[in-house]
């Protein structure tokens, strides 16, 4: 299982050392909420569109932190899974082609 924290990568820079929650946290309001309503925003802020470079310049550079995040989320419960299944390797996608080969020709 991997630390679901933000490693130090100069593309993550300005979240490097954060648990997943944080970023969350710092994520939710301005860009899921501003992004998912597209109407202003209880307590301040705007809706965000692709409608502008503004709006689109922040919210892609958010999309490699989130797919990090997301990634590592998966694999961690995939980890997960496997270990409650009886200890099967998280790699283990199931037979080799060699053994289905074999099984086949009998």
């Amino acid at each position: 299982m991997r630390e679901e924290t933000i490693p130090d990568v100069w593309t993550f820079r300005r979240v490097v050392g954060l648990s997943f929650d944080e970023v969350k946290q710092q994520l939710n309001r301005p860009y899921r909420v501003a992004l998912a309503h597209g109407s202003d925003i209880a307590g301040g802020g705007r809706p965000r569109t692709a409608a502008t470079a503004e709006d689109f310049e922040a919210v892609s550079t958010k999309v490699p932190l989130v797919l990090y995040m997301a990634r590592v989320v998966i694999e961690n419960m995939r980890a997960t899974l496997t270990s409650q299944e009886g200890g099967a390797s998280a790699e283990d996608d199931g037979p080799s082609d060699a053994s289905l080969e074999e099984k086949h020709n009998g």
